[in-house]
């Protein structure tokens, strides 16, 4: 798993899009915080572990094989 993770920041930071997976995750947090329901985030790979970390989203795509 922590070979996937590094591979995906990896890719994220190449692409130029870690400030991108930051503002969402802001985003996110206040909706959850100010109890407004939030539309469930894609996964998308790369990106998969990266979201699930930072609580984008709740989908663990360990578990349902996303990440492979």
């Amino acid at each position: 798993m922590e070979e996937r993770l590094n591979y995906e920041l990896d890719v994220i930071n190449r692409m130029g899009y870690a400030g991108y997976f930051l503002i969402v995750q802001d985003f996110i947090e206040f909706a959850h915080k100010m109890e407004f329901g939030s539309v469930p985030a894609e996964v998308r790979r790369p990106g998969s572990i990266v979201s699930y970390c930072l609580g984008i989203t709740n989908l663990d795509p360990i578990e349902y094989g996303l990440s492979i």
